[in-house]
C-alpha cells in the first residue's frame, strides 16, 4: 500500500525500495505467490475461499498438483491405495505415530518418530534418522534405513542411502541403484534427473547456452521477472533470456493473476503500461502506478495532488481519485485510507467496509487483518468481508491467510513470539517461535533459539531447526536453507540435496531456481541432463504426450521424441489435457487439438485448463465453459470458477458465495458457501460421494444433493478417503467415519516442540 503523504519524498529511494520490497515479500510470504497450475479457485485444505482465477500461464508452464505434502500427483490415475486399502497415521501421548484402519483399529501402534499419509498403498514411516515404508497391513515393507525418502509415486518411491539417491519398488525392491545425486521424479514414465552445478539452456545442438548476467533479477510473474542491465529495467522470461529489453527507468511487476498481463513502467518522468512483448499499451501518463490487480490498477496523476485513483485495462479511470492511500485488489476488496482511517472498497469504488480501522491488510481467504489503536498501541484482531470481526483486537502483529493459517504474534519489541490462528478466529498453534512465516504445501519455516526448521499444520515440528535461515519449498518440493554464509537446498525429509555454496537461493519454479554468487544471477536446476534434446527453450513437463517450447518468441509443442507436432505460432502456449490445451495469440485465448487445428479461434479474455470434458473461458468479466468441440455450452455468468472434476461438478462463484454446477450448468448445489474443500487438482468433486464445504466459519459434509449429511461443526474438514476423514473441532484432532462419528480421538493436536527427530 502506498502512502500519498510520503510517496513525493520516495522518488530518490526508488530502486532501493522496489528491490527491498520484492526481498521483504519473499523471506515473508513468498512462498505465498501463484501457483504453477492455470487452475482457479481451489481451496487447500482448512481454507475458507478459494484463489483468485488465473488464466494460462504466459509460458504455459502450469502443472498438476495436490495438496499431498511430498510429492506431485496425476489428475488422471486413481491412487493404487484406493483400491488396495489405506491406513491413517495417528499420534500417541508421547508423540509416537502409528497407524489406523478405517473402523478405527489401531493397526500401528504408534513407535515411529513420524509418519506420512498412506500414497498407492504404502505409508512413509521415520524411526530415529532412518526411513523406511508400511503397507496397509501395517507390514514393514522397506525398514526404516534410508537416510532420506519420498513418498510413492507410479509406483516408485526414492531413497538416500550413503548419501546418494535410488529408487524402490512397492515391494521394496531397489530398481534403481542409489548412485544419484539427487532424487528421480517420475511422470508418465519420464524423469529428470537432479545434479549438483550450474543450469544452462540446452539447444537444437545439445550444448548449454548461457544466458547473460543480470544486475538484478525479481521474482516472476506471468513468465516475466523485472530485470536490471546497466541501471535500466526490462524483464526476462523463466529461463533467463531478455524478452523485453532493458530500456525502462523503472518498471513493477506483471500481475500475478495475469490480468491484464500489462506491467507499469517508467519512459523518462512518466509512468504508462507495457504488454509481454514490451509493446506500450498505456501511454506514460502518471506519476506513479502500481501493478494492476484483478483488472484494476492504483495509479498517481500529480504529486502536487497526492490523490489515488484506479483505472482499468484500457487506461481509462474507472473511479476517480480520491484515496490518500491505495493497495491492490484482493478477493475484490481493496484496503484504502481517507483521513487518518483505513477502509475497503469494492471493484465499483464503492465504500463497503466504513472506514474506522488504524492500519489494514488484503483479504485472504475470506478474512483481512486489522488493526485499532489502543494508548498509541496497535492490535490486531481479523475481520470478515462483510466488515465483522472473526478475531477481536488482541495480537501485536498479524499476517493474511495462507492455507487456512495465519500469523501471528504476542509480545514486546524483540520479545515478539509467533504462532498461528485458523479463519475460524482460534489459536491453533500458540505462540512460541522467534520467527514464523506462511504455509506452503502444508509445512512452513519457523525459528527457535536462532535456527530454523519446518512445521506441518498440527505445529508438528518434522524438519529439524539445523538451518540459520529456511525459506519455503518450491514446485518440486525443495528450499532454500541458509547454514551459516552459504545457501543450499533441502527436500521435505529434512535432507540436503544441493549443498550450501550460494550467497542467495530462491525457490524452484518450473524446474529451475534462481541463486547468486558473486555479483552474477545464475539458474540451477535438478536434472543436469536431458530426456531428449529439444529444439528449443524446454518449457513444460509432458502431458497427453506433449511439452510446450519456445523457439525464438513464440511457442509450439514438442513430442516425447523431442520432434516439433505443433509448430511454434503461439504467444502463450497451455498444458494439453483430454486432447485439448489453451493457447494465446495477441491478447486472446483459443483451444486447439493435439493437431494444433483450431477449435476455438481465439476470442476468450483467459482461460483455464480443459478438464472433465470442459474448459474454463473468460469473457469480460464474467467466466463460463466451452466443450470439446470448442462450443460455448455455459454461458458466461460467474464470478469465479474451479476446473470440473472426474464426476462432472464443478463449484462456481456467484455474487461472493459458492456453489456447484453440473456439465451443463445446472445448479447442483444453490450457491451459498464460503468455500469447499478441493484437495487435488481435476479430481472428483464428491470424495465417496460427500464433499467439505465451509459455511459460517464452520466445516460440514454435504452429499450430490446438497443436503447436509454432517452438519457444520468442524474448524477443519479434509474430504474423505477410504471412509475416513480427519476433522479438527475445538483444538482437538480426529478421524471421523461417514455418519460423522469419531472412529479415533478427539485428541490434542501433537505437541510443538520435542518432535524434531
Amino acid at each position: 500500500m502506498l502512502d500519498a503523504r510520503k510517496y513525493g519524498n520516495m522518488r530518490s529511494r526508488q530502486i532501493i525500495l522496489f528491490l527491498w520490497l520484492i526481498t521483504y515479500a519473499f523471506v515473508a510470504a513468498a512462498c505465498g505467490g501463484q501457483s504453477e497450475r492455470a487452475a482457479a479457485d481451489v481451496v487447500e485444505p482448512a481454507t475458507a475461499t478459494p484463489v483468485p482465477a488465473v488464466q494460462v500461464n504466459e509460458s504455459a508452464a502450469s502443472q498438476p498438483s495436490s495438496t499431498t505434502s511430498t510429492a506431485p500427483a496425476s489428475p488422471e490415475a486413481a491412487p493404487v491405495s484406493e483400491v488396495e486399502g489405506v491406513l491413517f497415521p495417528i499420534t500417541g501421548d508421547d508423540n509416537k505415530y502409528g497407524y489406523v484402519d478405517a473402523a478405527g483399529t489401531v493397526v500401528v501402534e504408534p513407535r515411529y518418530d513420524y509418519a506420512e499419509r498412506f500414497t498407492e498403498g504404502r505409508g512413509m514411516v521415520r524411526l530415529g534418522d532412518k526411513w523406511g515404508f508400511v503397507d496397509a497391513t501395517g507390514h514393514e515393507i522397506v525398514p526404516p534405513q534410508y537416510e532420506a525418502a519420498n513418498i510413492f509415486f507410479e509406483g516408485l518411491a526414492n531413497v538416500m542411502l550413503n548419501g546418494r539417491w535410488g529408487v524402490v519398488d512397492r515391494s521394496g525392491n531397489m530398481v534403481i541403484p542409489a548412485e544419484l545425486e539427487s532424487p528421480l521424479f517420475f511422470k508418465e514414465g519420464l524423469a529428470h534427473l537432479a545434479t549438483l552445478g550450474k543450469w544452462y539452456i540446452v539447444g537444437s545442438d545439445g550444448q548449454p547456452v548461457s544466458p547473460q548476467p543480470f544486475d538484478w533479477i525479481g521474482e516472476s510473474f506471468g513468465d516475466r521477472a523485472v530485470a536490471i542491465v546497466n541501471g535500466k529495467f526490462g524483464f526476462v522470461d523463466a529461463k533467463g533470456t531478455l524478452v523485453i529489453p532493458a530500456e525502462y527507468e523503472e518498471a513493477s511487476p506483471f500481475p500475478a493473476d495475469g490480468e491484464p498481463a500489462l506491467a507499469p513502467a517508467r519512459i523518462g518522468e512518466k509512468f504508462g503500461y507495457i504488454d509481454a512483448r514490451g509493446n506500450v499499451v498505456i501511454e506514460p501518463q502518471f506519476a506513479f502506478a502500481m501493478t494492476f490487480s484483478e483488472g484494476l490498477a492504483a495509479v498517481l496523476d500529480s504529486f502536487t495532488d497526492l490523490r489515488f485513483g484506479y483505472i482499468d485495462a484500457s487506461g481509462q479511470y474507472a473511479f476517480e481519485a480520491q484515496f490518500d492511500e491505495a493497495s491492490d485488489f484482493s478477493e475484490g476488496l481493496a484496503a484504502v485510507r481517507v483521513g487518518e482511517k483505513y477502509g475497503y472498497i469494492n471493484k465499483t469504488g464503492e465504500m463497503v467496509i466504513e472506514p474506522q480501522f488504524d492500519a489494514a491488510l488484503r483479504f485472504t481467504e475470506g478474512r483481512a487483518a486489522v488493526a485499532r489503536r489502543d494508548n498509541d498501541i496497535l492490535q490486531y484482531g481479523y475481520i470478515d468481508t462483510a466488515g465483522q470481526w472473526i478475531v477481536e483486537p488482541q495480537f501485536d502483529n498479524a499476517t493474511p491467510f495462507a492455507e487456512g493459517l495465519a500469523v501471528v504474534a504476542r509480545g514486546d519489541g524483540a520479545e515478539l513470539k509467533y504462532g498461528y490462528v485458523n479463519t475460524a478466529g482460534e489459536l491453533v498453534i500458540d505462540p512460541q517461535y522467534d520467527a514464523a512465516y506462511d504455509f506452503v504445501d502444508g509445512l512452513a519455516p519457523v525459528m527457535l533459539d536462532s535456527k530454523m526448521g519446518y512445521i506441518d499444520s498440527t505445529g508438528q515440528a518434522v524438519i529439524p531447526f539445523a538451518f540459520h535461515e529456511a525459506r519455503a519449498f518450491g514446485s518440486n518440493g525443495l528450499a532454500p536453507v541458509r547454514v551459516n554464509n552459504k545457501f543450499g537446498y533441502v527436500d521435505r525429509s529434512g535432507t540436503m540435496v544441493i549443498e550450501p555454496q550460494y550467497d542467495s537461493a530462491f525457490p524452484f519454479q518450473d524446474g529451475t531456481a534462481r541463486v547468486i554468487s558473486g555479483s552474477q544471477d545464475q539458474y540451477v536446476d535438478t536434472t543436469g541432463r536431458t530426456v531428449f534434446e529439444t529444439p528449443g527453450l524446454y518449457g513444460t513437463d509432458f502431458q497427453d504426450g506433449l511439452a510446450s517450447v519456445q523457439i525464438g518468441n513464440k511457442f509450439g509443442y514438442i513430442n516425447q521424441r523431442g520432434e516439433v507436432a505443433i509448430e511454434p505460432r503461439f504467444d502463450a502456449a497451455g498444458l494439453f489435457n483430454e486432447g485439448r490445451a489453451f493457447v494465446r495469440v495477441g491478447n486472446k485465448y483459443g483451444l486447439i487439438d493435439a493437431t494444433g487445428a483450431w477449435l476455438a479461434e481465439p476470442q476468450f479474455d483467459s482461460a483455464l485448463d480443459f478438464t472433465g470434458g470442459r474448459g474454463g473461458v473468460l469473457m469480460g468479466d464474467k467466466w463460463g465453459f466451452v466443450d470439446q468441440d470448442g462450443t460455448l455450452v455455459i454461458e458466461p455468468q460467474y464470478d469465479g470458477i474451479n476446473v470440473f472434476g472426474t464426476d462432472g461438478y464443478a463449484f462456481v462463484m456467484h455474487e461472493s458465495k459458492w456453489g456447484l454446477i453440473d456439465l451443463n450448468g445446472q445448479w447442483v448445489i444453490e450457491p451459498h458457501l464460503d468455500g469447499y474443500h478441493y484437495a487435488m487438482y481435476g479430481m472428483a468433486s464428491f470424495s465417496e460421494g460427500l464433499t467439505a464445504v465451509f459455511e459460517n466459519g464452520l466445516w460440514g459434509f454435504m452429499d450430490a444433493s446438497g443436503q447436509y449429511v454432517i452438519e457444520p461443526q468442524f474448524t477443519m474438514a479434509e474430504n474423505f478417503v477410504g471412509g475416513v476423514a480427519r476433522v479438527e473441532q475445538n483444538g482437538q484432532y480426529g478421524l471421523i467415519n461417514r455418519n460423522g462419528e469419531f472412529i479415533w480421538g478427539p485428541q490434542p493436536l501433537p505437541n510443538t516442540i520435542g518432535a524434531q527427530g
